[in-house]
This record gives structure tokens, C-alpha cells and sequence, in this order.
């Protein structure tokens, strides 16, 4: 069942950041990477880690700034 509710939750956000992203101006910017990966590493246990950050990104003239809201299940 939690497999289930982090893939629900991290399908969400990879089909709202697009909307979100439209709806932002010029000097922002929003993103999403998944990424997943499993492994033992190093022990007999099988670990599997799915992993979807949602990014908000800031342009000023001299700079950015960015802001990460982690998922991780």
C-alpha cells in the first residue's frame, strides 16, 4: 500500500508541474526530475528508491535562487 500512495503522490506532481509551469511568469521557473533506483548495496536487503524533487526556481538580474521540496519513498 505505501508503494502505491508514493507512486500516486509522485505521478501528481509530474503532471502538475507542467501546469504550473505555464502559469508562471518570466522570472520563474518550476521542474520536476524522477529518478529510480534499487540496489543491496552492501547488504543482503533489496533497496528500491524512488525519488521525484520538485524545484522552484527565482531569476533576478544578478543571480537565481532555488528551492527543492524533496519526495522520496
Amino acid at each position: 500500500m505505501k508503494t502505491a500512495t508514493c507512486v500516486f503522490w509522485a505521478t501528481l506532481i509530474v503532471i502538475a508541474t507542467p501546469a504550473a509551469s505555464r502559469a508562471a511568469d518570466d522570472q520563474w521557473q518550476v521542474g520536476t526530475t524522477s529518478s529510480f533506483s534499487s540496489g543491496n548495496y552492501g547488504t543482503d536487503t533489496r533497496t528500491e528508491v524512488f525519488h521525484t524533487p520538485l524545484m522552484a526556481r527565482r531569476l533576478f538580474t544578478n543571480g537565481d535562487l532555488t528551492l527543492a521540496f524533496p519526495f522520496t519513498c
